[in-house]
């Protein structure tokens, strides 16, 4: 049985968060999308700035996924006021939960998300909300089957595409 564990990250884990942002982000998303776009998101969403800005921000909480002792994914968690869409003070937002692709259908992403639901409650939030996009079929499958349900949408830029994430929740 392999061995699931989740680790927080702080400021010193800044280079490898980043790069690993952008590794996973490519395996998830380069092939339905352009260069160009690709790119721009890239280079603002996990620069080294914006990073530091996000990490050391109070009400957003990252984790590296770890498979057998390896970094294989990551979680980020928002709360109150750092909300992308929402600012409910009773719920938290999935903003990313990235996994490498070479450690997919290993259970990896549902053991992150039951961690990020262990950590809602245990803070007393009422519910769990994050956005996923229209077109990933796979994903949205994969949170209808631990209970989200769509419940509105938002346009995300990608560079300079507007693309439609479903908003989904996950009450308790």
């Amino acid at each position: 049985m392999p061995e699931f564990s989740i680790q927080k990250c702080s400021i010193t884990d800044i280079d490898r968060l980043s790069s690993l942002g952008v590794e996973t982000f490519v395996q998830a998303f380069n092939k339905q999308n352009t260069e160009s776009n690709m790119e721009q998101y890239l280079s603002k969403s996990f620069a080294k700035r914006q990073m530091y800005s996000e990490l050391s921000q109070p009400h957003s909480h990252f984790y590296f996924g770890m498979y057998d002792g390896q970094i294989a994914g990551y979680l980020k968690l928002n709360e109150g006021p750092v909300q992308m869409d929402l600012s409910e003070e009773r719920s938290m937002e999935v903003q990313r939960l990235y996994i490498l692709s070479d450690y997919h259908s290993k259970g990896l992403g549902k053991y992150l998300m039951n961690q990020a639901i262990l950590k809602a409650r245990s803070s007393g939030f009422t519910s769990i909300w994050l956005g996923v996009w229209e077109l990933n079929a796979k994903a949205i499958r994969f949170y209808e089957q631990l209970g989200f349900k769509k419940f509105d949408e938002h346009s995300f830029m990608l560079g300079d595409e507007a693309q439609i994430d479903h908003l989904m929740r996950l009450t308790f």
